[in-house]
């Protein structure tokens, strides 16, 4: 799950970078706040890649028994952008940019906290390229196993863009 994740964030960086514009506005950005929403949204498109690591990460950790694991990785990511959030936007006057940055610079913190951790824990199978084995029955099993939660995010998603959009 954790490789074609991050092929399938790079495939969203691409397009979201491709059609931020479209893309923000059809999430409901009015005018006022367009511009705001493309530089945060660059941003945040550029991190794709390593967010969608990140929380197959995270999941796997925790299915396999690390909650505890997952939990420091993904809350030092969490404390670390409540730290730089104000450092960016107030500190280095870089505004809405600089909380995309710090958020996308947790995260990514995060991510490889996670990975050394995934790695490092003998509980835990461990993420290397040399093991990456595809199969359909594979990729049936994760599909299977995350469609649940891809429903119901995809639902609390549309629900807000419904609400931007009203």
């Amino acid at each position: 799950a954790f490789f074609p994740a991050l092929a399938l964030g790079t495939l969203f960086a691409v397009v979201g970078l491709l059609f931020r514009n479209g893309i923000v506005r059809a999430l409901g950005a009015i005018d006022q706040v367009h511009p705001y929403a493309v530089d945060y949204a660059t941003y945040i498109f550029m991190g794709a890649p390593f967010m969608m690591g990140l929380y197959v990460l995270n999941n796997q950790m925790r299915a396999q028994g690390s909650a505890v694991l997952s939990m420091i990785g993904v809350l030092s990511g969490g404390i670390l952008n409540i730290a730089l959030d104000p450092l960016f936007i107030f500190t280095f006057n870089l505004g809405i940019s600089g909380a995309a940055i710090a958020t996308v610079l947790s995260q990514l913190i995060s991510f490889f906290i996670l990975l050394i951790l995934n790695n490092k824990t003998k509980t835990v199978i461990s993420v290397r390229f040399k093991t990456l084995k595809p199969s359909l029955k594979i990729y049936k099993e994760i599909i299977h196993g995350g469609f649940p939660s891809l429903c119901r995010q995809g639902l609390a998603s549309v629900s807000s863009i419904v609400l931007n959009l009203a």
